[in-house]
């Protein structure tokens, strides 16, 4: 006779290979820290209808609403992280780090 219930030599196998969260040691924020992630900061934001979109050629303004020495956000993967400001280094523009909002496994 046939049945669906696994025999007991499959259970064991089944039960070795779930493991028991009591049995690992937590996973070290060291061990992920090669992980690539995207950074992007946002210097702001605007609505445009969809003719204004239309119109948008080379040499164009778009106003982001934001002061040029307002902060900035800095996100990890979609997720803020952090406020910023621009700063200019060596002709290459960056951000200086002033609060952070988000840390990982806070």
């Amino acid at each position: 006779m046939m049945t669906d219930a696994p025999t007991a030599p499959e259970a064991d196998v089944l039960d070795s290979a779930t493991p028991a969260s009591s049995q690992q040691a937590p996973l070290s924020l060291d061990a992920l820290s090669d992980v690539e992630i995207d950074v992007s900061v946002e210097l702001g934001r605007c609505q445009l209808s969809l003719g204004e979109v239309a119109r948008l050629d080379v040499g164009s303004v778009v106003d982001l609403g934001t002061p040029a020495s307002g902060p900035l956000s800095v996100f990890a993967n979609g997720r803020r992280i952090a406020i910023g400001e621009v700063v200019v280094v060596d002709g290459q523009l960056g951000v200086r780090i002033r609060e952070v909002t988000s840390r990982p496994g806070a």
